[in-house]
């Protein structure tokens, strides 16, 4: 995936749900926030190499993000409302850290 990576790079664990079902664990890798000219996306890459995407889907302003239990943040895909995505990080500080890029990103106040 092309773009520049804009946030913190955190180990994390990535799921999904389709249609209400029960939620897949689609595996562990590293967070990327990448940007490119007009979007940013959240990017997660397989940690046993650096090509494999386990998830990729662009942060919209649409978009509402629940961040649950310190450690996790939960949404529904826009473009698929039958599709949930859940990122889980080892720490509440981490998942601070991203719930709060993710707000400026979506608010317009995000500046690099």
């Amino acid at each position: 995936m092309e773009g520049i990576n804009t946030g913190p790079n955190y180990r994390t664990k990535a799921y999904k749900r389709i249609q209400n079902q029960n939620w897949e664990d689609v595996g562990t890798g590293y967070l990327n926030v990448l940007r490119n000219e007009n979007e940013f996306r959240l990017n997660i890459i397989y940690e046993g190499d650096d090509t494999t995407v386990l998830l990729d889907s662009v942060i919209e302003k649409e978009t509402v993000y629940i961040q649950e239990s310190g450690t996790l943040i939960v949404w529904k895909q826009q473009t698929d409302d039958s599709l949930d995505y859940a990122i889980s990080f080892q720490s509440s500080h981490e998942c601070q850290q991203v719930w709060q890029y993710i707000s400026e990103i979506q608010h317009g106040s995000y500046n690099n």
